[in-house]
């Protein structure tokens, strides 16, 4: 038994070589080992988003084995290493390439893709819930419709989405989610990029969200930029 998850690690392509999605699942434990697992899920998928509620993790969507975008949710609970897989958990929409972020009050997934009419998405999903049950509902839209952006939530519990695909080139710019009086979240323009980036990576280290590689629209890049968010107030973030 696990008694504890740090993050985990599901679905994705078995290699470059092979784009067929995977159904693998390693998760990372409290003590900072990675375990494999010879469980599967229930949908070969990747382009996958996962989110952590309580000792479970969700597996959201992506894009499966027949190139099919998936609305389906798979439940890893990270104490019986069990997978579940229900109806009563499905997304409102299929689509892909999306990204997440956790707040104190649940996790947020933005953006994406939907392969199905070629659309990049603005959209902004709230996933909140118990252990064992989850809702998910629409909370709001991006600027910018972009799939494969990276978001990272900041000091003052607002969230920075970083770069993406917008459905014709690459993007530079970031934006500032915050929630509106109306309690619905909106995106508005923050510092851009040095460079545009997709298909990124990042982490927060308290102040600091730093941003590593990505495709820049005519190759992988191996430039890492670092947004430097002020104590207090992020009106002034700068990145160097």
């Amino acid at each position: 038994m696990i008694k504890s998850c740090r993050g985990i690690i599901g679905g994705g392509t078995v290699s470059a070589s092979h784009a067929d999605p995977a159904t693998t699942i390693e998760f990372l434990t409290e003590s900072g080992e990675i375990v494999s697992s010879t469980l599967c899920l229930h949908t070969p998928r990747r382009g996958a988003v996962t989110v952590k509620l309580g000792n479970n993790a969700y597996v959201i969507c992506g894009t499966g084995a027949e190139s099919e975008d998936l609305s389906s949710i798979e439940r890893f609970d990270c104490s019986t290493l069990t997978i579940e897989e229900g109806r009563r958990w499905e997304f409102p929409c299929a689509l892909t390439c999306a990204c997440s972020c956790q707040l104190d009050s649940g996790s947020m997934v933005m953006g994406g893709y939907k392969a199905v009419n070629q659309d990049c998405l603005a959209s902004i999903y709230m996933v909140q819930g118990e252990e064992f049950d989850i809702s998910v509902r629409a909370a709001g839209q991006l600027l910018i419709p972009r799939k494969n952006a990276t978001a990272e939530t900041l000091i003052d519990g607002s969230v920075i989405v970083v770069g993406g695909w917008d459905g014709r080139s690459t993007l530079r710019q970031t934006e500032l989610v915050n929630v509106r009086e109306d309690g619905k979240f909106r995106g508005s323009l923050s510092r851009p990029l040095l460079e545009p980036r997709e298909c990124v990576s990042s982490t927060s280290v308290e102040n600091c969200v730093l941003v590593f590689g990505g495709f820049d629209g005519f190759g992988v890049t191996d430039s890492a930029e670092m947004f430097v968010v002020p104590r207090g107030s992020t009106h002034g973030i700068f990145n160097v």
